[in-house]
């Protein structure tokens, strides 16, 4: 036999069961070698052809690969030739069957044909597991001889499915194509990465939804994820690490939820029956808990304090006229992410420090020491003639009106530093604060601005 001019499609294959997966034929068979496509001329003929594809079982069939048949000024070369038939069914009848095809979530039967005459029957049958069923497949007639016609079936359900078509009617159907199609089933998704971004330990990660759509499906969507990113099915309520969608998909909502610092890449699963697992791959970073644990600003009843911050004091100069101690809740502004560990009315008194402790994210505190001092800034407190001690700008001055030996305290009642003053002014640099001189078994109290 000469080659084929034109092939005629049967099925898909892509497993022993011919598992067909795409809305594609890409299976056509070459009926030009007749030591492979033989003639079953007779009814009595069964004839079988065995290929990775499965196995072609056929009756009273003509194979014509080298025929052109036209109706209608359409002209197909190759057809299969259905040669006997009745319309009563029987193991006489021409048929072709296919092998076991199997379905994910139905498909298409369709076939080609054409008769010389009108009122030729083929019938579309299902092996039902003991007898060959019509089931919803309605019988196709051709009503006028001049033409070619398509006829399609609607095939249901998912799993191995066994096809037959049977000459129902007397001699002669011409069928020149033979395709079956699946229903292509897969999940696709809106995105497929989701950035979580970087955020603190102790923050909240916004949560981040992706839309997902299943085309064909048998059964729901499974959604799974590994710790710390988690999913459901809704944007409320607890969050886990798997979640169901419907077969058609829905709304994805990720949460990211880490317990310790890191940068952290995965993917969230997606999958159904008979599909490719689809992957969103998801990321986000988790930075340590922040040391922060400073105060940046604090006043108390309208005064406002000056910080030290190397040494954590806090010092307020209140009026001569205020009474004390003010117990009173404190106005304070914290480094980020700060808290209090002190809160509520405190008692505030001159000579007398208040500790005020602030603690970090990671669990770090400091403590502040806060002094009231009643008296104006940049006043001596005590003025003895003829020596002098006052303050400047960053500095204690002594005026002695001979050498003397000083030493300069902290409100802890440490010594910061001492030293010998010369007669006349000697300036003496330091940062601001409340401080005691000593000179000659004598203490001045010195607020430095």
């Amino acid at each position: 036999m000469k080659k084929l001019l034109i092939n005629i499609a049967i099925f898909y294959i892509l497993l022993a069961g011919v598992e067909l997966h795409a809305q594609s034929v890409v299976f056509y068979s070459d009926f030009s070698n007749s030591s492979l496509w033989q003639s079953a001329s007779a009814v009595t003929t069964i004839k079988t052809l065995s290929t990775s594809y499965g196995t072609v079982e056929y009756l009273d069939l003509t194979i014509c690969p080298e025929s052109t048949k036209t109706y209608n000024s359409v002209s197909k070369t190759g057809y299969i030739d259905f040669s006997a038939g009745s319309s009563t069914i029987s193991t006489s009848n021409a048929y072709i069957k296919l092998p076991a095809l199997t379905f994910s979530n139905g498909g298409v039967f369709t076939v080609v044909y054409g008769s010389g005459s009108t009122g030729k029957t083929l019938q579309l049958q299902e092996w039902t597991g003991s007898s060959w069923s019509n089931g919803s497949y309605a019988a196709v007639t051709n009503t006028k001889s001049s033409l070619w016609y398509t006829q399609s079936w609607t095939i249901s359900g998912s799993g191995s499915k066994i096809f037959r078509l049977v000459l129902a009617s007397s001699t002669h159907m011409y069928v020149p194509s033979i395709v079956v199609t699946a229903n292509q089933s897969s999940i696709s998704v809106d995105n497929n990465i989701i950035d979580f971004g970087s955020k603190r330990l102790s923050q909240e990660f916004a949560t981040n939804s992706i839309v997902v759509t299943g085309n064909s499906l048998s059964s729901g969507i499974a959604v799974n994820a590994d710790d710390p990113f988690q999913v459901n099915n809704t944007s409320t309520g607890s969050f886990y690490a798997s979640a169901t969608l419907p077969a058609t998909g829905g709304v994805l909502y990720a949460k990211f939820k880490p317990s310790t610092a890191g940068s952290y890449l995965d993917s969230i699963v997606l999958s159904s029956s008979n599909v490719d697992n689809v992957k969103v791959y998801v990321k986000g970073v988790a930075l340590p808990l922040s040391s922060n644990d400073s105060i940046i600003s604090f006043s108390i009843d309208g005064y406002s304090g000056k910080i030290n911050q190397t040494t954590k004091v806090i010092t307020i100069d209140v009026p001569s006229s205020v009474s004390l101690p003010i117990t009173t809740t404190p106005v304070v502004t914290l480094s980020d992410s700060a808290k209090l560990t002190t809160s509520g009315n405190l008692s505030f008194d001159a000579g007398t420090p208040t500790s005020v402790t602030v603690a970090a994210e990671d669990g770090t505190t400091q403590t502040y020491s806060v002094v009231l001092v009643k008296t104006a800034t940049g006043v001596s407190l005590e003025t003895v003639s003829p020596l002098t001690v006052s303050a400047s700008r960053q500095a204690i001055v002594i005026d002695a009106p001979s050498d003397c030996l000083y030493a300069i305290y902290g409100i802890t009642g440490s010594c910061i530093t001492s030293g010998k003053a010369m007669r006349g002014k000697t300036q003496i640099t330091i940062s601001g604060g409340m401080y005691i001189v000593r000179i000659n078994s004598k203490s001045y109290k010195v607020i430095i601005p």
